[in-house]
């Protein structure tokens, strides 16, 4: 009977890793979402991303607000929040979107930060050009623009709508 060497099981959880993310790869290719188009962030569809082009991880996110969809950026490259901690961090730098300066404020929702417009002016802004599908340049001043891809809002407008009516 042949031993089996000493990395065996290393290479036996090797093989389950490979095998597991071919098929999380393969599930998300036939899900039918194209690249540029918002995902469900969250099991109860309350939030909704749309990655930038690139390796940036600097989500654009639509979430439900006390006007309506709310458009705001999540920010999962920067330093966390203290997990837990809920409020409002401080004044972001102001960020170009689609070339018009807006102000930003930053705050932390269970650990991640948050950069949402500073105004309802800006607020409008920002989702007008989400709602209209349009694609979105955002200059953060951190070494590079964002750009979001042009990606079609209703479906999540209608959802969010939803789940605002306790759906």
């Amino acid at each position: 009977m042949p031993r089996r060497s000493r990395l065996y099981p290393l290479a036996w959880l090797i093989g389950i890793s490979v095998v597991s993310t071919v098929a999380c790869v393969a599930a998300h290719a036939e899900s039918g979402d194209p690249p540029g188009a918002w995902r469900a962030f969250s099991a109860q569809g309350r939030a909704f991303v749309l990655p930038p082009d690139g390796s940036r991880k600097i989500l654009l996110m639509a979430s439900a607000g006390a006007k309506g969809p709310a458009i705001s950026l999540l920010d999962l490259e920067g330093p966390l929040c203290a997990s837990g901690r809920v409020g409002r961090r401080g004044q972001a730098t102001p960020f170009a979107i689609n070339g018009k300066s807006i102000g930003f404020v930053d705050d932390c929702v269970d650990g991640a930060v948050v950069e949402r417009p500073e105004s309802d002016q800006d607020a409008r802004y920002l989702l007008s050009i989400v709602a209209a599908g349009d694609a979105v340049t955002v200059d953060d001043g951190r070494g590079g623009a964002l750009h979001y891809p042009a990606a079609d809002f209703r479906p999540v407008r209608q959802e969010l709508a939803l789940r605002a009516d306790g759906f």
